[in-house]
């Protein structure tokens, strides 16, 4: 690892105040207090570069900083080489505006992030000097050159239970040798933890061992950026090596421990009027309507396991059929059929799981009112049912019995499907969105439908992304939430009932590590484990214990020890810690699970329900 500076430099400013009528030359370092008939004064400081720093503070592209606070008000942070701070002549000087008399000059300690070049810090420690006309005082600065590190940032983070925290993407979904992508960005930071620029990383590169491939997908943005799969089950490392080309048992300037691990996305999911449960020994439990979940018994008010059905790694409801992904990359579908969402070729309803032909390598699925979508491990997206609005993708509006594939649509990590549009990630951290726009859900600022994919407007540092009818919901690295679309129940979360055709950020909502959107409510699992909802309530879907829509988060009634949600038509389930499940709203179809039809305004377990998946990772 290289160091930008490698000297360290005094520099001692000598800071003498003098009246105005006071003719010496002042030293190379000075602060002049005027005379105090002045109503008000310039104070100015002549910062003198030393020769080896020149260039760093003669250029006016640099940042560099000093911090200046008078009198214990607030701190000015002045940019040295700019129209406020301007160096010439070898000198930098900044002008402070004072009334004459007594002030107290404070330098703080400051960590400089420079655009380019080198990069030193100044001040160490608060430096404090008392100025009054006609005294003099000296105030020694430090220049200390900055330590500097590589380290790897992904673009699209994941969240460790452990920690509460979000990190990098460590964790890839890896089936038949190859596994979801991920963008890591190779970068440096100073010592004071300030991310330099990309292009101070130039001479060096992202290397892997054998179970890890790695390609180069740097571009005018992202200087150095580069693709990872993994290929292997089990842990490998990623390390920085200096130069431009891996070599073997080459020095490591950076690590990091990723691992290739079984594809299991696990948990709850819902569909308009039912309920399933993914179990720990990868077999399947339905409740709710039948009819959507493919029984031939119209209701089962408590979990009943879907029979020869086994080795099942995720699952997804739509309106009124059911998706599940098999450890082999296959997927079974079954329920409703009228638009081919079973992707079987015909569109006769099946009360048993069937397999979707000729698609293979899926590692998870996810359903809309009556698409289907299915993720394969290479990236790429395949959709099938009704694209009457143009939500499969494909560049048409024809339904569709057998999988295709999304136009253009590439290293995509996760999906959602809504009522007629349908939502991707990408592993930049972007999302894309596809289908129906009546009411702004694709987030492209616009009205008009899209059959293939367009990227939501201003939206980046996503980990996830849920969907509703017809509003969608993006969760960021910093654990806020976006919402856009349908609005009429206050279901974006934002204090409003207006649609939005762009993200907007749902006030006072922190700390979120999950999401989940239902007809028109909305979920968020927090990192306290509890959930906050907001939206529709006519059937009591948000658990406060009334029936009045919300349009700001607020608190489940007693719920607590949750990682995951999910949200159905007018019900809304949770997964807890202990592998068990909560369930709250409309229960006229038994989708609550609790032996009952009755409605519940807030949450109560789901019976006969135990070692539920985990979300992973």
């Amino acid at each position: 690892m290289s160091r930008l500076l490698s000297a360290m430099a005094v520099l001692t400013l000598s800071l003498s105040l003098i009246a105005c009528n006071s003719s010496p030359t002042p030293p190379p370092a000075t602060i002049v207090v005027p005379a105090a008939s002045t109503s008000q004064a310039g104070v100015i400081l002549r910062l003198p570069a030393p020769s080896f720093l020149s260039t760093q503070y003669l250029n006016p592209v640099r940042t560099t900083r000093i911090d200046v606070q008078l009198d214990g008000g607030a701190t000015t942070a002045y940019i040295l080489g700019s129209a406020q701070a301007p160096c010439a002549g070898g000198f930098c000087t900044l002008t402070l505006s004072v009334a004459p008399g007594l002030h107290t000059f404070t330098v703080s300690s400051y960590g400089v992030n420079t655009s380019t070049g080198q990069t030193v810090m100044i001040s160490q420690g608060s430096v404090t000097q008392t100025l009054a006309t006609g005294q003099n005082t000296s105030l020694t600065l430090t220049l200390t050159p900055v330590d500097t590190q590589f380290i790897l940032s992904s673009a699209v983070k994941q969240y460790n239970h452990a920690s509460k925290t979000f990190g990098n993407y460590v964790q890839f979904m890896t089936l038949g040798g190859r596994s979801l992508p991920a963008y890591y960005d190779l970068q440096t930071t100073d010592s004071v933890g300030d991310t330099l620029p990309s292009a101070n990383a130039s001479n060096a590169v992202l290397c892997g061992d054998s179970g890890i491939a790695i390609s180069n997908i740097s571009d005018s943005v992202h200087l150095h950026r580069f693709r990872v799969e993994v290929q292997t089950i089990g842990p490998h490392t990623l390390s920085v090596q200096a130069g431009t080309s891996c070599a073997v048992g080459g020095a490591a300037l950076a690590t990091q421990v990723v691992s290739g691990a079984l594809p299991v996305v696990g948990g709850v999911a819902a569909g308009a009027s039912h309920s399933l449960a993914l179990l720990n020994d990868h077999t399947l439990r339905v409740w709710g309507n039948g009819g959507s979940w493919g029984s031939s018994t119209l209701n089962n008010p408590r979990p009943v396991r879907v029979s020869n059905l086994n080795t099942i790694i995720s699952v997804a409801g739509g309106r009124f059929h059911t998706l599940a992904v098999k450890a082999d990359g296959t997927v079974q579908a079954w329920g409703d059929n009228g638009n081919g969402q079973l992707g079987d070729g015909t569109t006769i309803t099946r009360t048993t799981p069937g397999t979707v032909p000729g698609l293979t390598g899926v590692v998870s699925v996810a359903g809309g009112y009556a698409q289907s979508l299915a993720l394969k491990v290479d990236g790429t997206v395949r959709t099938w049912g009704l694209n009457q609005r143009g939500q499969l993708g494909d560049g048409s509006t024809t339904n569709r019995s057998t999988p295709v594939v999304v136009n253009g649509l590439t290293d995509v990590i996760s999906l959602a499907g809504g009522d007629y549009y349908s939502l991707a990630l990408r592993a930049d951290g972007t999302v894309r969105t596809w289908g129906q726009n009546n009411a702004g859900q694709l987030g492209d600022g616009t009205f008009i439908d899209r059959t293939t994919p367009v990227a939501v407007s201003g939206l980046t540092d996503v980990v996830s992304v849920a969907s509703g009818y017809y509003h969608a919901l993006a969760l960021k690295v910093d654990g806020t939430v976006q919402a856009w679309g349908y609005n009429s129940y206050g279901q974006l979360g934002d204090g409003t009932t207006i649609d939005r055709t762009t993200p907007v950020t749902v006030p006072g909502l922190t700390n979120v590590i999950s999401l989940a959107g239902g007809f028109a409510q909305s979920l968020a699992v927090k990192a306290d484990s509890t959930v906050q909802a907001w939206g529709d309530n006519r059937t009591g879907e948000l658990g406060d214990g009334t029936l009045t829509n919300r349009s700001t988060p607020g608190a489940v009634s007693g719920l607590t020890g949750v990682v995951s949600v999910a949200g159905g038509g007018s019900h809304s389930l949770a997964l807890k810690t202990d592998g068990t499940m909560q369930a709250w709203g409309a229960n006229n179809n038994g989708q609550l699970g609790d032996g009952t039809t009755i409605q519940r305004l807030t949450p109560v377990a789901v019976v006969d329900l135990s070692g539920v998946q985990q979300p992973s990772p």
